[in-house]
């Protein structure tokens, strides 16, 4: 499988003629006027969750337009929330607030959902509409080294591509989804005491789609302004408890042998120790936000297990064994749990919780090889023959064995909660003449 990791590197790329440049109100041209009404008009009739032209508009966007849309998204945000009361003579700065007057009816929060909608759907399928690299596009990063803010818009981080534990290059990051955050970081009250149910909906899907993808650069950056806006979402806490377990497992920590030293693509990966130890405070503290989340005590008694805590973890799974939880989280809790039993020499327990992994997965090669391993532990070399043998066609199934597929976390049901998100997309007005 193909990742994306994100690059550390202490070299930032400025570009600060063009950065201050284009902050200043009259750098607000007509091209930064025509490039917002298009953008308005693509979010007008993008349907959510469809690779179609608006999406494709926003995927064909040149860094140049991007750089003429910041001069004014600013100006354009604060009309759009009516908070821009400024008179101008400047026929581009008139048509940038019209724009946004109009965008923004009946709610401006609707434009900015949908915004974050279309610029999603075009990080998702910009693969469906390639065009030309520009080559004279500057990487930037979080900052330009004066610790002023790089604008959403033309951020342009570099990420590491490795594949089955194995850099294999670098790449840059997809501009839409730090552009997408910005979109709903204005959904935020300002009381900071409400948030509208769309953000953690928006941040956990998203979340999940990104580990279901390996796009780690993305889902770091990602998770790491979720904790800063919705500390308090179990989901959220999970996802990012998800990943740190993620850079414990053996597939990410083979990186740090392998990563390339020096230049710009050097990545930086913590120490199993180290973050096994991250992953089980915020499994807990997920556990603590919603005694419901089962899932969070199953991964948790697993990272119990690897450091040692094998009677504690076994207490965990079988609380939460005893919520009868969903099928592949049971088999997760089953599979941690027969682990647990045989790391304190409880060999029969172990047994009896792999085969009840396996009345799960009956053709699951972990549990098959628990059940193997457990009977030749036992001295009971038959059994222990007689399971390998049925290793076959049907345990390399795709869909044989939940294990497979641990590393996806909340990516396993990817799927299913971007339906959810597209289906919660308020649609647009279908208004003639709204947008010219």
């Amino acid at each position: 499988m193909t990742t994306l990791r994100a690059v550390g590197t202490a070299v930032v790329v400025c570009v600060s003629v063009a950065i201050t440049h284009i902050t200043a109100v009259d750098a607000i041209s007509d091209a930064t006027a025509a490039v917002i009404q298009k953008w308005a008009n693509a979010v007008e009739v993008h349907v959510a969750g469809n690779p179609d032209e608006a999406a494709a508009t926003v995927c064909r966007m040149s860094y140049q337009e991007r750089v003429d849309m910041n001069a004014g998204i600013d100006l354009f945000f604060r009309a759009l929330q009516g908070t821009e009361n400024r008179s101008s003579n400047s026929r581009a700065v008139q048509a940038v607030i019209a724009v946004a007057h109009r965008a923004g009816q009946p709610l401006p929060a609707a434009f900015l959902k949908r915004a974050a909608i279309l610029h999603t759907d075009a990080a998702i399928y910009r693969a469906l509409f390639p065009r030309a690299p520009e080559p004279t596009v500057p990487t930037i990063y979080d900052s330009m080294g004066s610790g002023a803010r790089v604008p959403p818009l033309l951020r342009n981080k570099r990420l590491s591509t490795d594949q089955d534990g194995e850099f294999v290059g670098s790449g840059i990051g997809d501009w839409n989804w730090p552009f997408a955050r910005d979109l709903l970081d204005r959904l935020v009250s300002r009381s900071n005491e409400e948030r509208d149910p769309f953000l953690g909906a928006w941040y956990h899907a998203i979340a999940a789609w990104m580990l279901s993808k390996g796009l780690y650069g993305d889902a770091e950056d990602h998770l790491h302004h979720a904790a800063e806006i919705l500390p308090n979402d179990a989901r959220l806490v999970f996802d990012r408890a998800s990943y740190a377990e993620i850079l414990g497992l053996p597939k990410s920590q083979i990186l740090s042998a392998s990563s390339p030293s020096g230049g710009s693509v050097a990545v930086h990966i913590p120490t199993a120790t180290a973050t096994n130890g991250e992953a089980e405070r915020l499994f807990r503290r997920a556990f603590e936000l919603d005694p419901t989340f089962v899932e969070a005590r199953v991964r948790l008694a697993r990272l119990l297990d690897v450091r040692g805590a094998h009677a504690e973890a076994l207490l965990e799974l079988t609380s939460a064994l005893e919520t009868s939880p969903p099928k592949a989280v049971a088999f997760y809790a089953h599979l941690f749990a027969a682990r647990a039993a045989s790391n304190i020499g409880r060999q029969l327990d172990a047994s009896d919780h792999y085969r009840d992994a396996l009345s799960l997965y009956p053709n699951a090669q972990s549990a098959l090889l628990g059940v193997s391993q457990t009977a030749l532990l036992e001295a009971d070399v038959t059994g222990a023959v007689a399971t390998i043998e049925r290793l076959g066609p049907k345990t390399v199934a795709p869909d044989a064995d939940p294990w497979w597929r641990y590393d996806l976390a909340a990516g396993r049901d990817a799927s299913e909660l971007m339906l959810r998100l597209w289906a919660a997309t308020p649609p647009a007005a279908v208004q003639a003449g709204r947008l010219h």
